[in-house]
């Protein structure tokens, strides 16, 4: 038995057809769909490079007339800001650039086709190595040596929104859409592929620092967000941070 969406005929008419934005941008998460579950893809590789450009397209179209100020929502940029706060804290010392903000981009856009609100480089802490150090050159090689020990995570962040869960009465109010599940899952898939990619590689092919990292997915449901600090009060948003880090570090934890 073969299903219908590998017979000859349906890929047939389905390449052939002049399909709507929305609906190329359907087959493309069908097409990671079918990779999740291992079930091969017949169509051909023009027609899946046509779906996936679609879906690139469609974020590019959606953000290009943005300015930083109303690129994110003010959800967003609540949780945008705090973690520059907690990046400033930990890694402002190991920053090439002066700016804290270089660790953190919004709108990134996936090979896979999604875009994800947020990603943050991310680094673990350092192994401590004990030393008596007899010059500055053996403090200096020890500096080095310890920065190689580090390992350089990116954390792809969802911030789900309101709109993102199925409204009252329908279901609870912390219930996600379908289109949610399936957007964190798919998410998750393409990261956890790009790391066994990255773990593949040959010993001795020179990686940059970027291709070394380690890719992670959380998502900040709103109402978790918001009850952390429910009148929006100054004070109360290191209790919002203190959380925010939890989740990195949990993330991070998992992968090691």
């Amino acid at each position: 038995y073969k299903p219908f969406f590998q017979d000859e005929q349906f890929i047939t008419f389905c390449e052939n057809h002049t399909w709507k934005k929305q609906e190329l941008i359907t087959f493309q998460q069908f097409f990671i769909w079918c990779n999740e579950n291992s079930i091969k893809i017949f169509f051909s590789k023009q027609f899946q490079n046509k779906c996936l450009d679609t879906m690139k397209l469609q974020h590019q179209l959606q953000h290009q007339h943005e300015t930083p100020s109303n690129k994110l929502s003010f959800l967003q940029q609540n949780i945008y800001q705090s973690l520059k706060n907690i990046s400033k804290n930990d890694f402002q010392n190991d920053s090439p650039s002066p700016s804290p903000s270089s660790y953190l981009v919004s709108e990134y856009l996936t090979e896979c086709g999604y875009s994800i609100d947020m990603v943050l480089k991310y680094y673990s802490p350092k192994q401590t190595i004990e030393n008596d150090f007899d010059s500055k050159e053996a403090q200096d090689d020890d500096e080095v040596h310890q920065n190689k020990l580090k390992k350089l995570y990116h954390i792809g962040i969802e911030v789900d929104g309101p709109r993102h869960y199925l409204e009252y009465p329908i279901s609870s109010f912390n219930k996600p859409k379908g289109s949610t599940l399936m957007k964190h899952r798919q998410l998750k898939y393409q990261f956890d592929q790009m790391n066994s990619n990255h773990h593949h590689l040959h010993e001795y092919e020179e990686e940059k620092e970027e291709d070394r990292a380690c890719w992670k997915f959380i998502s900040i449901p709103y109402w978790k967000w918001r009850r952390l600090n429910p009148q929006g009060l100054e004070s109360k948003a290191s209790d919002q941070e203190k959380w925010l880090e939890s989740l990195l570090e949990n993330a991070v934890r998992t992968s090691d």
